[in-house]
């Protein structure tokens, strides 16, 4: 834990962590829950193409921009994720608690150490929060490594069901479960199942009734089906991305790596589990499925996006602290002699312990150099720019929401004004095919038509630059500032 609050700490010290930087997804989370406060309904006033549960989530944060400002509501929300993502550290070592301490331990490590968890947790991400309630929910799911009962089946399901609305990744863990209950289905499954139903039904009643064809447009299809943001060429890629061996620790190279790694826990946990089969949890049977069915499905698209690897990450750190206590029960239950087996179980921990310490002082200084440079790099304030040729009231359109929000031009736009605060997901909602390619930059000529102003940045995509929508482009609007931001103004709109 202590680690992991040093871990967080240090990301929002860092240049414009805090206060500043700008990263799509999180624009996406916070700024749909801004418009809904200002009266836009999501899915029916404008796309988003993911469940509400993210947005009501950062409602709290988005009333309090009224108050305040977008961009101190926006720091708000990435200190309570920072916060949330150090709970998840906590609740990792608790579900691995129940194989031993060292266990618990050595899980709790492994998650901190993720070296691309920055990208989960330097802003108001999804993923951390999707990892709390699917973590809280197995801990109330089960007691003792066994199925509980009662309400805490009810309560799990609830949470479990939450998680569903955050992200449908959380639909894997809900499943094995449901799959448990099912084998108790007089007394668990019927309460869980009430649960999970409750989780669901609840936060997305209103936006489904509101708009049931674009809900089920852009959740469903969008989101179910849509396609990948991150290339991953190879399977080796793949593996090394989910076990974060790359550039944050150094390694230049970690195909090969991270595939050894997979092998050599794969067998551990097979030879484990077979000879100690009459020990097994119902909980442990949990735990291996799911990581299993989560790795499967890294493996199915395109590529995979990178906050997937984080929520892998936390499932595999506690197969790895249910390796290390299996490792030690199995010693300590060996006949060598009155205790010995004991003491070197013991001295077993005390070594897994010393190995994740040794871990840590090896991979946090690599991880923090070069998340200083990520921030660097991309971190930047778009505030003195915007605010340099942007006048308030002005109706601005931009491929990065989060802009508009830490300029504080999001909110307070004229009616009539296009809302796009979801870029990404209306580029998987428009297809692939080039007839979808060209309908997507007909779309952005429209909205375009609408504004005064339209900020660039140059670090993300999200708009079709064809060669129609590019001379569409230079011929009604002109660079009035470029900075870390490209701000462009219109020659033919007038400000109100």
């Amino acid at each position: 834990m202590v680690l992991a609050i040093f871990h967080d700490v240090h990301q929002l010290t860092l240049h414009y962590a805090l206060k500043g930087a700008t990263f799509t997804a999180d624009g996406t989370n916070v700024g749909s829950a801004l418009l809904l406060t200002a009266g836009h309904l999501p899915y029916d006033n404008f796309v988003l193409t993911q469940p509400p549960g993210m947005t009501i989530l950062m409602l709290p944060f988005a009333w309090a921009a009224h108050a305040t400002s977008t961009n101190g509501a926006f720091s708000a929300a990435r200190i309570v994720t920072a916060v949330v993502s150090v709970l998840d550290v906590l609740l990792v070592g608790f579900v691995a608690r129940h194989r031993g301490f060292a266990g618990s331990i050595v899980a709790g490590v492994a998650f901190t150490i993720y070296p691309f968890a920055f990208q989960s947790t330097a802003s108001a991400f999804l993923e951390p929060y999707l990892v709390f309630f699917c973590l809280a929910g197995l801990l109330l799911a089960f007691r003792g490594g066994e199925l509980a009962d009662g309400g805490r089946l009810v309560t799990a399901g609830v949470l479990f069901g939450y998680a569903i609305t955050i992200k449908p990744w959380a639909i894997v863990p809900a499943a094995a479960v449901m799959f448990c209950a099912s084998l108790r289905w007089r007394e668990a499954l019927g309460r869980f199942a009430a649960g999970v139903a409750g989780g669901i039904v609840v936060p997305c009643i209103i936006f489904f009734l509101a708009a049931p064809g674009a809900f089920w447009r852009n959740v469903v299809v969008a989101e179910l089906g849509g396609g990948s943001t991150v290339a991953a060429p190879s399977g080796g890629s793949r593996l090394a991305q989910l076990l974060g061996l790359g550039a944050p620790v150094g390694i230049s190279n970690g195909r090969g790596l991270a595939i050894v790694v997979t092998i050599v826990l794969a067998v551990l946990v097979v030879v484990l589990t077979i000879t100690r089969i009459q020990l097994i949890l119902t909980l442990d049977w949990v735990v291996l499925f799911t990581t299993f069915v989560l790795i499967v499905i890294a493996f199915i698209p395109s590529g995979i996006p990178a906050g997937y690897g984080y929520f892998v990450a936390a499932w595999v750190a506690i197969v790895v602290g249910m390796v290390v206590g299996n490792i030690l029960s199995l010693v300590s239950a060996l006949p060598i002699g009155e205790g010995v087996g004991v003491t070197a179980a013991a001295g077993g921990g005390l070594l897994f312990v010393a190995i994740a310490i040794g871990l840590i002082a090896f991979a946090v200084p690599k991880e923090a150099n070069y998340e200083r440079g990520w921030f660097d790099r991309n971190g930047i304030d778009p505030t003195p720019a915007v605010d340099r040729v942007v006048p308030s009231g002005a109706c601005v359109l931009s491929n990065d929401p989060s802009v508009l929000i830490v300029s504080g031009r999001l909110l307070g736009q004229p009616a009539g004004c296009p809302i796009v605060i979801d870029p990404a997901g209306v580029t998987r909602l428009a297809g692939s095919s080039p007839a979808d390619r060209q309908a997507l930059a007909t779309s952005w000529e429209q909205w375009m038509n609408g504004a005064h102003f339209v900020i660039l940045n140059p670090r993300t995509g999200g708009i079709p630059f064809n060669h129609g929508l590019s001379s569409y482009f230079s011929h009604n609007f002109a660079l009035a500032e470029q900075s870390s931001v490209d701000v462009y103004a219109s020659k033919v709109a007038a400000l109100p």
